[in-house]
């Protein structure tokens, strides 16, 4: 309120001066909104790139919704490569999954990395409800490593799952069907009809 009077006012300046105050306190979508909000068209890509750079020394997800919300990907994919695995693996999917989609085209291996932490945190969580999601990110981080002819990252994935996690019973042998080559997609409707008539008749 008192930021808008400050605008109306004619106090546009510090109108945007206290916005960028709040941002910097706390980056997050609404914060970004109401810094652009203030900010005079001619000087939105000045602004826009000042919020990028603060938000990327507060907060790692804070930093990947900005990112994703502002289709900054070339930006989000260079930090991803530079950041550590378990960093990525505190984040929920709520915050790493759409950029993880977006990313896949052209940026496969920060796609990889982030389907890689996914599928980790799954499987730290111990919540085995869950498992059949982890199988599907570490077919998709498969999938982009190959891609990206980088099978030692995989390797890597496999190795460290295999150490960590093989008292998973409910997820391990579907892991262990990725790894030797079972795609981990679910079969489809047509498939699945003919497998149930086949039932009925034999």
């Amino acid at each position: 309120m008192k930021r808008e009077l400050l605008s109306k006012i004619g106090h546009k300046d510090e109108a945007l001066l206290t916005a960028w105050t709040d941002f910097k306190k706390a980056p997050s979508e609404y914060s970004y909104r109401e810094l652009m909000k203030y900010t005079p068209k001619k000087q939105v890509k000045e602004w826009h790139n000042k919020a990028i750079i603060e938000a990327k020394k507060r907060s790692l997800p804070d930093f990947i919704k900005l990112c994703t919300i502002t289709k900054e990907w070339d930006i989000l994919a260079e930090h991803i490569l530079q950041v550590k695995h378990h960093e990525l693996e505190s984040i929920s999917h709520y915050t790493t999954g759409e950029p993880a989609k977006k990313l896949s085209k052209n940026y496969p291996i920060a796609a990889a990395k982030l389907y890689r932490a996914m599928g980790i945190r799954i499987l730290n969580s111990k919540k085995s409800k869950y498992y059949h999601y982890a199988i599907d990110h570490f077919q998709k981080a498969k999938d982009l490593y190959q891609k990206s002819q980088l099978e030692e990252e995989w390797i890597s994935v496999v190795e460290g799952v295999r150490k960590n996690h093989y008292r998973k019973y409910s997820f391990i042998g579907d892991f262990e069907k990725i790894v030797e080559g079972h795609s981990s997609k679910p079969p489809s409707f047509l498939k699945k009809t003919k497998e149930q008539w086949r039932k009925r008749i034999s």
